[in-house]
């Protein structure tokens, strides 16, 4: 695991100090009290610019949250690449083309890419997996939300899916 080059070029880009910055993104990162971690750098006059730069507000827990990764990992490439895939095949937030229904299911939340994280690896077949989200999609009636799909259901669906599309 390495610091996001995508993180880097922001921060030299808005013109911040390399190390204040970084250590303002782990605190946030880890949830750590950012006054404390960051007293010595961050004041009144200077802290609006970290904020707005390198942070956003999540609605939902009322917290900060980073707006880009502090970590890189080459399996975070592959939930965006699954989420194109899904894309490219005519999948909206409400589902598969085929099936949508009226509430969202596919997004691309910190939840579902930790989920998904949390089930791929290097031994995974990532076209099977992309064939197994489909077909789930796609005849499910009231499909769950994508991170609980792939926190609750991908190993059974993975190891289940059978390609339908071989002719003998």
């Amino acid at each position: 695991m390495s610091i996001n080059q995508e993180l880097i070029d922001r921060i030299n880009k808005d013109g911040l100090d390399m190390t204040e910055a970084l250590l303002y993104c782990f605190a946030i990162e880890y949830k750590l009290d950012v006054a404390r971690v960051t007293d010595t750098f961050v004041n009144i006059d200077n802290e609006m610019f970290y904020r707005i730069n390198l942070t956003d507000r999540d609605i939902v827990s009322n917290t900060l949250k980073l707006k880009i990764p502090l970590f890189s990992n080459t399996f975070n490439d592959k939930f965006s690449e699954l989420i194109k895939e899904l894309k490219s095949r005519g999948f909206t937030s409400n589902g598969h083309p085929n099936n949508q229904v009226k509430y969202s299911v596919i997004n691309t939340s910190n939840e579902a890419k930790t989920a998904f994280l949390s089930f791929y690896n290097e031994d995974t077949d990532f076209n099977r997996l992309v064939n197994c989200v489909v077909s789930y999609y796609e005849r499910t009636e009231m499909p769950v939300k994508l991170d609980k799909f792939f926190n609750q259901l991908v190993g059974i669906e993975y190891d289940s899916y059978v390609n339908n599309d071989k002719f003998l």
